[in-house]
């Protein structure tokens, strides 16, 4: 068991692991300059001072793309539920729709005979 403070021996070989696979990556120049005890380069200045964007320039491109989204909605008329099933129906081939009639057909048929039948209208022998 391990004593408080230390690692269990599946947890260190589980990191020992990561770190194997983990590629080599090539040493910052600050860090190879660190390593060889020379002064690390320095940067120039204008590459550093990058002014950081305003928060009211965010907002205001946010705004601008909600009213762009808001445009192309209303652009497109909202369908109601049923006219949406209308359209794609008639947008169906003719055969199709035969073929969606004959079993809407069918399917009312059965359940009108099952209908009569619990209602004791109808008796089969």
């Amino acid at each position: 068991m391990a004593e408080p403070g230390e690692l269990p021996d599946w947890l260190i070989q589980l990191r020992d692991q990561q770190f194997s696979e983990q590629p080599e990556a090539p040493p910052q120049p600050q860090e190879a300059a660190a390593l060889e005890g020379q002064p690390p380069p320095q940067e120039p200045e204008a590459e550093v001072a990058e002014e950081p964007q305003e928060p009211a320039d965010v907002l205001e491109g946010l705004r601008e793309q909600i009213i762009q989204a808001d445009e192309e909605l209303e652009a497109h008329p909202k369908q109601t539920p049923l006219e949406a099933v209308k359209t794609t129906i008639q947008n169906f081939p003719s055969w199709q729709r035969l073929v969606l009639s004959v079993l809407l057909f069918l399917d009312v048929a059965v359940c009108g005979c099952m209908l009569l039948t619990m209602l004791g209208k109808v008796v089969f022998p």
